[in-house]
């Protein structure tokens, strides 16, 4: 078995995989995948800092009495 399948340019034979390289090809996505999932949270919890430090989350209270803000 070979280790890594060779890539092959030509696209009529692209659907004629053999059992060995579609395992790998499915190996490939999944860790591409987990790749941009890992890229997407690195930046959600980048940006969630980001937010806590400008202050965008602040949420005010406010009491309204007979027309005046307190």
């Amino acid at each position: 078995m070979n280790t890594f399948a060779a890539a092959a340019l030509d696209l009529n034979e692209a659907w004629n995989l053999s059992w060995e390289e579609g395992i790998q090809f499915i190996l490939v996505l999944t860790f591409v995948y987990w790749l941009k999932k890992r890229i997407d949270l690195h930046f959600a919890q980048r940006t969630a800092k980001a937010k806590v430090r400008i202050g965008s989350d602040v949420v005010y209270k406010v009491k309204i009495v007979e027309g005046e803000v307190k």
